[in-house]
């Protein structure tokens, strides 16, 4: 059965929002240059994963009350990071109906399965990490959810039941992207974005399984890659869908396009 094209535009819309968003999250992010440990490059990353053994927050962000004191950044990143949670909860549900109506309903069911615990551990990663910075600006959120969702290995034990459950939902949805009987250039789309999936999503569970934190910022990092060369295989569900020659020769049959696609030659008519 073929899926509803809506579906489509739909994923499209949700992917462009979480790339949008990540994109502010990372022009807002104005955090200073610290050497990050275990040979991370991201401070939202490292605070996720942060551990208890030596290191501490103020290595990460900065000693409290001082100039270069990133902790408000830290907070202003856990703000968008609701709204981006809500997006790609979004996103994948979307996927999961688009797999049920090409008839793969056990990948459908095991999407939906994973994603909402998938966000509600992103939720209480948020939380742990807002109270290790309780003190360091206005936190609205009440007290009690802060202490619930800290542990002695808060926010770190969070954050890799998350990262695990987003790994393995990239390999279902790579199912979405591998289709032999789409046009060769879509096809060849699909084919990047599912490999950029599986990629991150081996490194990303390799990560967590060996906690090795630089694999699972390898595998975000591809994962990113995967969502954006994703965004196009859905945004062109409907222009691709012939291929890409009838797409072109749409685009130039627009009215915008149809003067310099009939401008005339400035050769000479050689028969006169």
């Amino acid at each position: 059965m073929n899926p509803n094209p809506k579906l489509y535009f739909y994923c499209a819309l949700f992917a462009f929002l979480a790339i949008g968003l990540g994109i502010i999250m990372g022009l807002v992010g104005d955090f200073g240059k610290r050497k990050l440990p275990d040979g991370l490059h991201s401070p939202v990353l490292a605070m996720e994963l942060i551990r208890y053994d030596g290191e501490d927050v103020s290595k990460i962000l900065g000693s409290a009350g001082d100039p270069g004191d990133d902790r408000p950044q830290m907070i202003r990143q856990i703000e968008l990071d609701w709204v981006l949670i809500v997006f790609y909860t979004i996103l994948f549900l979307f996927l999961s109906l688009i797999l049920y109506q090409r008839d793969n309903r056990r990948l459908a069911l095991f999407t939906r399965l994973l994603v909402i615990p998938a966000a509600v551990f992103d939720i209480l990663e948020n939380l742990a990490i807002l109270g290790l910075l309780r003190g360091s600006g206005n936190i609205a959120i009440p007290a009690v959810l802060l202490d619930m969702s800290s542990r002695d290995s808060a926010p770190r034990i969070w954050s890799l039941a998350k990262w695990a459950l987003i790994f393995l939902l990239l390999i279902p949805i790579t199912r979405l992207y591998m289709d032999k009987d789409l046009p060769i250039f879509r096809r060849s789309i699909g084919f990047i974005a599912g490999g950029l999936g599986l990629i991150a999503s081996i490194l990303g569970m390799c990560g967590v399984f060996f906690h090795t934190d630089s694999l699972i910022e390898m595998g975000a990092n591809f994962m990113a890659s995967s969502l954006l060369v994703g965004f196009v295989f859905f945004a062109t569900h409907s222009w691709l869908a012939d291929g890409l020659l009838p797409a072109l020769d749409r685009l130039a049959n627009q009215k915008f396009l149809r003067k310099l696609t009939t401008w005339p030659s400035d050769e000479e008519d050689l028969s006169t």
